[in-house]
């Protein structure tokens, strides 16, 4: 894939290097889908605006599950027609038997691959809670290259 980001939404760093780091973790590791497991909201039905929150009382609750942060790929991007990748950040729970769940979304949800957050480029809460307010990551990729090979016929990579 090898996607060179254009720019993104909320634009420039480190949202751009974020986008890159995603779209790298998307070329580079296997695809993870955690189980859809809610609804774990008090009120017994799904509220994504809390999936954090969601996914820490659930932690707290069962000794041995962990929190993992993270985005969901909401969108596949397409380059040649310019449509933005789209993630969304998102908190799931790795049960202490290595399960991945999702405590927010309910099995009627399409499930959607999940990305752990890249910390190595910015910390998760500081760039959802820091203006601009980033809870949803666009990321724009140039569409590839494109050669005349040889006979005049066109080449390039594949998206």
């Amino acid at each position: 894939m090898n996607n060179l980001v254009t720019h993104s939404q909320p634009p420039g760093n480190p949202f751009v290097a974020l986008g890159a780091a995603l779209l790298a973790k998307l070329e580079s590791e296997q695809p993870d889908f955690a189980q859809l497991h809610g609804p774990a909201s008090p009120a017994g039905r799904p509220d994504r605006t809390f999936c954090h929150d969601l996914a820490d009382r659930w932690a707290g609750a069962h000794p041995g599950d962990v929190v993992l942060r993270g985005w969901l790929l909401d969108a596949q991007g397409d380059p040649a027609t310019h449509a933005p990748y789209r993630f969304v950040a998102h908190s799931v729970v790795l049960t202490a038997r290595g399960e991945m769940v999702d405590v927010t979304l309910p099995d009627s949800e399409r499930s959607r691959r999940f990305l752990a957050h890249p910390y190595d480029v910015c910390g998760f809460f500081g760039i959802l809670v820091s203006p601009p307010l980033a809870s949803v990551l666009e990321v724009f990729v140039a569409p590839p290259a494109i050669s005349i090979g040889a006979g005049g016929t066109p080449s390039g990579d594949a998206p």
